[in-house]
């Protein structure tokens, strides 16, 4: 779909924007931001299959006790 390319375009120039590091909450903000409207589980959809990913800044936990 010509739309879906689009997006996908928008997307990784979103993506690209923020050095590789904006997932699907936060490339959703800078659409809602820019006026455009999205289903955020079409928005998450499309960078799946295309491999878009964010980058995830929690660290792992340790378990202390047995």
């Amino acid at each position: 779909m010509l739309e879906n390319a689009l997006l996908i375009e928008r997307i990784r120039a979103i993506h690209a924007d923020s050095d590789g590091t904006y997932g699907m909450p936060r490339v959703r903000t800078e659409f809602v931001y820019q006026g455009v409207r999205v289903n955020r589980k079409r928005m998450a959809g499309l960078m799946r299959r295309k491999g878009i990913l964010g980058v995830s800044r929690r660290r792992g936990f340790i378990i202390t006790t047995w």
